[in-house]
């Protein structure tokens, strides 16, 4: 920017430095037609003066030439400083779309993912998971309600055979006494007879 200004104000300075000097050879030339001598149709003028004109115009055609030449180096100094201005401008917005590529992406297990994608993937995992303690959770319950269950009919079948082995025993004690006293009447009986 700041060589651009430069350039416009010497530019500018060099187009009032010519028109300068561009008024002062009109007013060299309209001062040699004045000043010349008239013969007939003809001008007369002053060999001496006219080399002076010819030297001052060639020394401001160089003059010309040497500020055409400045210019048009800083011209060409201005197009590649533009070119690399731009060369990097270029630079910088490939660098600024890698970046918004790379936060816009997630390296998982080797593979580059969006984030839209890896956050999708990540929740339904989560959701998965979430069914599979819930279904497994579910069984548990089930499955424990089955135990608990059999648990109780199996109290109630050892109850129930500790009673049928009671009632069992008792049978057979009874049983046993009215043998035993059936015998003993037997034998009295025997004995008796």
């Amino acid at each position: 920017m700041y060589k651009l200004i430069v350039l416009v104000l010497f530019t500018t300075g060099t187009i009032t430095a010519q028109q300068d000097a561009t008024n002062l050879i009109d007013e060299e030339f309209e001062s040699l037609i004045n000043e010349s001598n008239n013969y007939q149709d003809y001008k007369v003028v002053k060999e001496n003066s006219l080399l002076q004109l010819k030297s001052r115009t060639a020394s401001y055609i160089n003059d010309l030439q040497d500020k055409i030449t400045q210019l048009e180096a800083n011209i060409t100094a201005e197009q590649q400083a533009q070119q690399r201005l731009k060369n990097e401008l270029e630079s910088k917005s490939n660098t600024v779309i890698t970046l918004n590529q790379e936060k816009d992406t997630i390296d998982f297990l080797g593979f580059s993912l969006n984030k839209s994608l890896y956050n999708t993937l990540v929740w339904s995992f989560v959701g998965l998971l979430v069914l599979a303690v819930t279904a497994q959770s579910i069984s548990y319950k089930r499955s424990k309600t089955t135990t608990d269950l059999a648990y109780q009919e199996k109290e109630t079948a050892e109850a129930e055979l500790e009673r049928v082995k009671l009632r069992a025993i008792e049978e057979k004690q009874r049983l046993g006494r009215q043998l035993q006293d059936e015998r003993n009447k037997l034998a009295k009986l025997k004995g008796t007879s």
